[in-house]
């Protein structure tokens, strides 16, 4: 017969907590990682806009990762990477787009417009398409919830004419870590 431990928490000999096992049975140390979930798609997400324009909404990419934090403490390291094109109207002096990241319906981007993802279209001459190009955002989050949780990629342009967001030929990833406080 096996033996069995019951404790709920292992304590340095100079009384501080450095383990504690919760009611599930997770195993909580500071700075560990906890769990790791990742996703991969190649699907198509296209914005068109009028040469020049701004668009007024984000768009949802098809980039996103689910996780269930063990721990309502835990910190959430996102980091979501994938390959893009851009229409580039060559008499505007600036197209660029922007991405995001949602925590299901909640932007937790940097700011309100997010994070640049591609600059100057506008040194070219007359239409282009900017190819071959690749967007890496990271960024975390403290959601406090044990809940099921949606991280996803969002973008739209700012002054350009057309984003289209993961290629479909190459393999774009979203990846998210929960960190134990």
């Amino acid at each position: 017969m096996a033996s069995e431990l019951h404790v709920d928490a292992i304590k340095h000999s100079g009384g501080t907590s450095a383990i504690t096992i919760n009611s599930s049975g997770h195993v909580h140390s500071a700075g560990a990682v906890l769990q790791v979930q990742t996703r991969t798609t190649t699907t198509n997400v296209t914005t068109s806009n009028v040469y020049g324009s701004a668009s007024s909404n984000w768009v949802a990419s098809d980039l996103y990762v689910d996780i269930t934090p063990k721990f309502s403490s835990s910190l959430i390291k996102i980091e979501m990477n994938c390959p893009y094109w851009f229409h580039a109207d060559g008499s505007v002096s600036a197209d660029y787009f922007m991405t995001t990241i949602y925590r299901d319906s909640t932007n937790i981007g940097d700011g309100t417009w997010g994070s640049v993802a591609l600059f100057r279209g506008g040194d070219l001459a007359g239409d282009q398409y900017n190819k071959d190009h690749n967007v890496f955002i990271t960024t975390f989050d403290s959601p406090s919830s044990t809940s099921s949780i949606r991280y996803k990629m969002y973008f739209k342009t700012y002054s350009g004419n057309e984003v289209r967001v993961i290629d479909g030929i190459q393999e774009n990833r979203a990846t998210v870590m929960e960190i134990a406080q």
